[in-house]
């Protein structure tokens, strides 16, 4: 379990949970985050480079990104990062800062992950509630998967209550989204925003 931990003393401020900055795959099973925080990105974890990370049956509950991104999870900016993230939740995550707070579930930034039978619910920031999916780099292909997830009662000051997608091929099928709200209601872009190109089914 990792509950009110904080990456204030992290050079960084990244990862209030865990602090994956130098890549490596890690193995993260029947983990608890619960209520860690970080200055700036990834309140309950950070990943570096990693195209082997698994993360199954865990859960992301009340962290916070004060002045950056991702409450409960991050991945790298500047390099590809690509787990396989099934079976978990992410609850309550927040930005209390609503001008930064991209992805108050998940900001995720190159490579391909896929999350697989995840809930997100309850989570907030500027956009992207529950996921916010960013190309941070012209050198690496975005194209998240996104199976058998819900997302509900997200909310964000700005657009994208349940997904934004800022420009990657992404790709949803059989996912039920509802109940999330952004600043024009909860019609169709409350729940996925497509800024660059989206696919569903």
């Amino acid at each position: 379990q990792f509950i009110l931990n904080s990456a204030e003393s992290n050079a960084e401020s990244n990862g209030g949970g865990i602090y994956s900055r130098d890549g490596g795959d890690l193995t993260v099973t029947d983990c608890f985050f619960i209520g860690n925080s970080a200055t700036t990105w990834g309140g309950g974890l950070f990943l570096g480079p990693s195209l082997g990370t698994t993360i199954t049956n865990c859960s992301f509950e009340r962290n916070s990104a004060f002045d950056g991104a991702g409450a409960a999870l991050v991945g790298d900016p500047d390099a590809p990062s690509s787990p396989l993230i099934s079976n978990s939740r992410f609850l309550g995550n927040g930005n209390p800062n609503s001008l930064g707070g991209l992805g108050g579930g998940v900001l995720l930034f190159n490579g391909n992950p896929t999350f697989m039978n995840c809930v997100f619910s309850g989570n907030s920031g500027f956009a992207g509630g529950g996921l916010y999916v960013q190309t941070g780099s012209i050198f690496f292909t975005t194209a998240p998967r996104v199976t058998n997830c819900t997302f509900s009662q997200n909310h964000v000051s700005l657009s994208g209550g349940g997904i934004y997608n800022g420009g990657a091929d992404s790709f949803l099928e059989n996912c039920i989204l509802w109940g999330n709200t952004d600043r024009d209601g909860v019609g169709e872009a409350a729940q996925f925003r497509a800024a660059g190109r989206g696919h569903r089914s």
